[in-house]
Order: C-alpha cells, then sequence, then structure tokens
C-alpha cells in the first residue's frame, strides 16, 4: 500500500513529509528532548519515503521528487531542533499556526545567502508590481526553455549511435595527450552535457522558486522584498566556486551550514577558526555528495561514479584557487583588481570543459544502452 502511494503521486513524498514537518512545528514544544524525538520521527518518515519511493521501472520523477524530499528532511532538523522554530505566542488558533507553518516552508532560506536583484545596484529593490511581472516572465521563459531543450534533447539522443557512450571512450583527454584515435563527435557529445547538467534544473527549480513566491505574496502575505533571485548571474560564473555559489540553490545553504556547524563545534570540538571553516565547508560537501548519491543509487546509478565526481568538483576548486593564488603572487600590487575580462574568458572555457570532461566519467559507465 505504502509503495503504491508513493509511486502513484509524483509529490506524494514530499506533500506528505512538508505536512509532517508543518505539524511537528506547529504542535511540539520546543524543547531539546522533545523536539529530538520529533526529527527521529521525521527522519523515520523520509527514510520510509525514499525505500517505497519508485520501483525500478519508474524513475522519470524520482530525481526532483527525492532531492524535495531529503531537502525537506535535512531542513526539518534545522528548524525543529537546531533552531527550534515555533509558531508565535500570537499564533493561538489552529488556522494561524497552519498560516505560520505554511509560510515558513514555503520559504526556508535565508536572504542574506542569496544575490541581490541587480548585480550593478546591490541595493536595488524593484516594486511590487515590477517584482510580480518578472516573476511571471520567468515562468513563461523557463516553460519556453524547457520546452526548446527537450525538443533539442530528443534529437541529441536519437543522433546517438552503438558505442558512443562505450567503457573505452570514457578516458578522451588522455587519448588526445598520447596521441591515440578521437573523433570530433566525441567532443560535440560532451559539449552538450554540461546543457543537460543545468537547464533542466535551472528551469523546474525557477519555476518552483517563483510559484511559491507568488503564493506566499499573495496569500501569505510575505514582503516581496525577501524573495530575493534564487541563482546568480551567469557572468560571474567563470570558476567552479562561483559556479555553485551562484546556481547552486541558496535556499537550503543554511540548513547545510548549521548541521556542519553543530557536528564541528559540538561533536568535533574544533576551536581555531580557520580550521572550522574548511571543516564545515568539506562537511557541506559530503553532505551534497551524500544526497546526490542518495538519489543516484534510487534511480539505478552508479553511488561510486556520483562520490567520484564530488570529489573531481572538490578537486577542481582547490586547483583554481592554487591558480588564483599563484596568479595573485605573480602580479604587481598596483595591476590587482577586477578580473579582466581575458581571465574571466578562461574562466568560462575552463567551467565548461570540467564538467563536459568530468560528466563524461559519470554518465558513460551508467548509460548501458549505447555501450
Amino acid at each position: 500500500m505504502s509503495t503504491m502511494l508513493y509511486t502513484r503521486n509524483r509529490d506524494f513524498l514530499a506533500v506528505t513529509l512538508y505536512a509532517h514537518l508543518g505539524l511537528l512545528l506547529a504542535f511540539t514544544p520546543p524543547n531539546p528532548s522533545t523536539r529530538l524525538l520529533a526529527t527521529i520521527a521525521l527522519v523515520a518518515h523520509g527514510i520510509c519515503a525514499y525505500v517505497h519511493a519508485a520501483p525500478p521501472d519508474e524513475v522519470t520523477y524520482v530525481s526532483n521528487a527525492l532531492m524535495i524530499g531529503i531537502n525537506v528532511v535535512i531542513y526539518g532538523s534545522h528548524f525543529l531542533y537546531l533552531t527550534l522554530r515555533s509558531p508565535p505566542p500570537s499564533a493561538v488558533t489552529l488556522r494561524q499556526k497552519a498560516n505560520w507553518c505554511v509560510k515558513l516552508l514555503s520559504s526556508p532560506r535565508d536572504p542574506r545567502h542569496q544575490p541581490p536583484f541587480s548585480r550593478r545596484d546591490p541595493a536595488y529593490v524593484p516594486s511590487r508590481g515590477r517584482f510580480v511581472v518578472s516573476q511571471l516572465l520567468k515562468i513563461l521563459f523557463c516553460a519556453v526553455l524547457e520546452e526548446l531543450f527537450d525538443s533539442l534533447n530528443e534529437r541529441f539522443d536519437a543522433s546517438l549511435l552503438p558505442g558512443d557512450y562505450s567503457p573505452a571512450k570514457t578516458v578522451f583527454v588522455r587519448r588526445v595527450l598520447l596521441g591515440a584515435p578521437w573523433q570530433w563527435r566525441e567532443v560535440w557529445i560532451r559539449a552538450w552535457f554540461p546543457l543537460v547538467f543545468v537547464i533542466p534544473q535551472y528551469a523546474f527549480k525557477t519555476t518552483e522558486y517563483c510559484y511559491f513566491s507568488l503564493i506566499a505574496i499573495f496569500v501569505f502575505g510575505d514582503d516581496h522584498r525577501d524573495w530575493r533571485p534564487l541563482f546568480g548571474d551567469l557572468r560571474d560564473t567563470y570558476t567552479l566556486r562561483r559556479f555553485w555559489g551562484n546556481f547552486e540553490p541558496q535556499y537550503i545553504r543554511q540548513a547545510y551550514v548549521s548541521h556542519a556547524k553543530a557536528f564541528t563545534n559540538l561533536v568535533l570540538g574544533i576551536r581555531s577558526a580557520r580550521l572550522k571553516r574548511m571543516t564545515i565547508t568539506a562537511l557541506v560537501f559530503s553532505m551534497t555528495t551524500a544526497v546526490y548519491a542518495l538519489i543516484s543509487f534510487k534511480e539505478g546509478g552508479s553511488v561510486t561514479s556520483m562520490v567520484r565526481q564530488w570529489a573531481r568538483i572538490v578537486a577542481g576548486i582547490v586547483f583554481e584557487d592554487t591558480v588564483q593564488m599563484c596568479f595573485r603572487w605573480a602580479m604587481p600590487t598596483s595591476a590587482r583588481g577586477a578580473t579582466p575580462w581575458w581571465a574571466r574568458l578562461v574562466g568560462y572555457v575552463w567551467v565548461y570543459f570540467f564538467f563536459s570532461w568530468s560528466l563524461a566519467k559519470v554518465w558513460f559507465p551508467v548509460d548501458e544502452r549505447l555501450h
């Protein structure tokens, strides 16, 4: 019965977890012992939902549904136990408590960690009417973008030939450097991977965020100024670090960081500020890796490949940080300042190349249709 419920409706997983979290927030007293039990109950619900999320032949919705469900558990435990959030004293009736819960769960982000409305003028805030129009235009744009991308991706899939994803073609850069045979077709296939990785997630999450913002403003009276953009500016993604800072949704960052801080302070007992920052960063990446690995496992993918991919991302960030440090050290002090245009151009090529190269190592061994 539970398996049928979790698979018949693609949103059932997220809806039940949201409802459970809302009830726990509204009706459990904000003391650590009670909230610990409430958190355990939410985690148990999340594990049950994950186990019964989808049978092997129904995986099309699993990625987004599981991502939402897992993140509900993560920032749910943040609200329940780490910050002990509860309805204000003014929320007396059931409706008032429900309104408070829905308002909190519809926008579980910290605006301080989100990009400004304007890249040129960080202090700019649009009027309410202009904000609503911009959200509606974003929804329309994402709908058109999804349709266009789906059409192009179908053509891409139709053009693939047996052997295009063969294990022998997983290694590309090494073959080029050693003078082994390679084809331009391999370059074209790899060049498509970053678009497959970014566009669907961008369109889905932007649309979801815009709908939530409009509901929060018109139904629950939220201030539109608190709904800053979900993603940063594309022009700032010239390093891997900046890419994740601008295009990995920041609305769950607060929960990930709070868990990492709690573990660093209470369990590890680290006091050095520098070592603490490094540990928190490593823990956040580890949590993110675990989330994507769980989703990959549920989709029938390779957990090892996903873990290696995130290890490559961390190594790539360390590499580019080292290069930038050496570059700044070699430059005269008077020349330091804004990043020059040519360095940005090199950075764009580097980021695109990195994902073209690394995603092939994840998808080639997994997609057995084209071996």
